[in-house]
């Protein structure tokens, strides 16, 4: 399962986890005026299931199975803070 997941992780990291992981526009302004508030709102309130609370335990399951998925992971956050706004969903 390992190399499969390794030499899939782009398709993954794009198609699973980005988008659902990815901020709207009220995440967005609560960020801008209040940081610790949206790190409790966006990432330890995940018990309720939903596909953002999914999307997030499977980053975090990723990222401890995974030593090579930190570089993997930087570059693709890098690439998506470079989009143009329009990249974060309404």
């Amino acid at each position: 399962m390992k190399p499969f997941f390794q030499e899939h992780m782009n398709q993954f990291f794009e198609s699973l986890i980005l988008p659902n992981i990815a901020p709207n526009k009220t995440a967005s302004a609560l960020f801008e005026e209040e940081p610790e508030v949206f790190i409790d709102y966006y990432f330890r309130n995940t018990e309720v299931q939903t596909r953002r609370a999914a999307a997030i335990e499977l980053l975090r399951i990723i990222c401890r199975s995974y030593n090579t998925f930190q570089g993997f992971l930087e570059t693709q956050i890098s690439n998506f803070m470079a989009l143009p706004s329009k990249s974060v969903i309404a």
